[in-house]
């Protein structure tokens, strides 16, 4: 089974107070180390006791004062029954994961279930001083996130870890959409946008709602929502982003009799004509049964 831990070295956000579901400790049990060579260590994610295995990914954040931390995958030996271990890492794939200094660790472990453990190989430069943590969704509810206790190497380091985005949803009844990241450490967040994944386009949303793993945005937007990326971003241009899935198509109301279903329509720079004699004109709003908006109980529909 493989599975993937993403690695996300950033310094950013301040640490919040999820739920603990994920252990980490370098090999032996301790959570800090002395290092005053380059040294190789082994970092281990365990599932807390009350758990019986780990979630199929999560991610890794550090703070470190060197650039010195790299991860080596263990690629020689076989894959383990109840423990996993890195198979492989991959550089970034995509402009956001550059941007976030984003690489991506597969796992593997021998069986069909999942590991209790993971492991992997640490290269530390010799004196320096870092903080580590894992996070993750919570696999019976992923509205919710879990995250280890910190390791540290040296005594560990000041500042703050990044914010991290491990999910994103959307509600678009209306012109009006909404879009919530969930990850951690998003309280210090400055900016929730969409964009495409190529590239192509990127719209910025406003903040209507933030907390430490939520943050929540919307704009206006008539057309459906394609695929995309919802990225959270902070003053020093650093960022994390995540997949957003694309709306539902829209299914056509179709009356019985065949008749138009349009009850009436609102041309944005005239008046209304008599609800008796009218026919919908391009960039009309049409508003067909249903329940869609809020203030009126219509559908919207954006006829471009």
């Amino acid at each position: 089974m493989r599975r993937i831990l993403q690695l996300v070295p950033l310094t950013l956000l301040a640490l919040g107070h999820p739920a603990l579901a994920i252990q980490l400790h370098w090999s032996g049990g301790a959570t800090d180390i002395s290092v005053s060579q380059p040294t190789q260590a082994v970092l281990v994610v365990q599932a807390d006791p009350a758990e019986a295995t780990l979630p199929n990914s999560w991610r890794l954040a550090w703070v470190a004062d060197s650039s010195g931390i790299q991860f080596a995958a263990v690629g020689t030996l076989a894959c383990l029954a109840d423990t996993a271990k890195i198979d492989s890492i991959a550089l970034p794939q995509t402009p956001a994961d550059s941007a976030a200094n984003q690489i991506t660790a597969y796992f593997c472990s021998a069986g069909s279930s999942n590991a209790s453990s993971a492991y992997y190989l640490v290269d530390l430069v010799g004196g320096s001083h870092s903080k580590m943590k894992a996070v993750a969704l919570n696999p019976a509810d992923t509205t919710q996130v879990i995250e280890s206790n910190e390791v540290t190497v040296n005594g560990g380091v000041d500042g703050d870890y990044p914010p991290i985005v491990l999910g994103a949803s959307s509600v678009h009844q209306s012109l009006v959409l909404q879009v919530t990241a969930v990850g951690s450490d998003l309280n210090g967040a400055t900016s929730l946008s969409i964009a495409a994944s190529n590239g192509a386009w990127n719209l910025p949303l406003r903040v209507t709602a933030q907390g430490d793993s939520a943050i929540t945005g919307t704009a206006s937007v008539a057309a459906l929502l394609p695929a995309c990326l919802a990225t959270v971003g902070t003053a020093s241009g650093t960022s994390s982003a995540v997949s957003l899935a694309a709306d539902p198509e829209i299914q056509p109301d179709i009356p019985e009799n065949g008749g138009c279903s349009a009850q009436y329509f609102e041309e944005l720079l005239l008046s209304p004509p008599s609800p008796l004699a009218y026919e919908v004109q391009p960039k009309d709003f049409s508003f067909t049964p249903g329940f869609v908006d809020v203030a009126t109980n219509r559908y919207a529909m954006h006829l471009g």
